[in-house]
């Protein structure tokens, strides 16, 4: 799969996606690691499945950067493709984090960190 037809399929899902990855950590997320829901009268992609894959998350927690960003066409960081895709979608967060859902302290300062970034970019 590649970047062209997963964006016009589904952009709104695509650019969540890399959100999702860079808040998390997430380092397994590489075109062969989509789903897509197809509509099994016609057998055509309808949308991308709303998440898919988590087992590799927090795997790129070292920096604010994140790992290198698999889902683009051009050489991006975790960061800096969830930059674009809030300016292209918004960030659309409908419930704050909460503290005491994180055991590790160092995962929760991370994840705050980089939610931070990115609610910079929307105002």
């Amino acid at each position: 799969m590649q970047a062209g037809y997963v964006v016009v399929l589904d952009a709104y899902s695509y650019y969540m996606m890399n959100i999702i990855d860079y808040l998390i950590g997430n380092t397994d997320r590489h075109w062969g690691n989509w789903g897509v829901l197809v509509d099994n009268t016609t057998n055509m992609p309808i949308r991308l499945h709303d998440l898919m894959d988590f087992n590799k998350a927090f795997g790129a927690y070292e920096t604010i950067e994140g790992a290198n960003c698999l889902t683009t066409e051009r050489r991006l960081t975790q960061k800096e493709a969830a930059i674009e895709a809030v300016r292209k979608v918004g960030l659309n967060q409908i419930k704050d984090v909460e503290d005491e859902w994180f055991t590790d302290y160092e995962v929760k300062k991370m994840f705050f960190a980089r939610l931070e970034v990115l609610k910079n970019q929307i105002y």
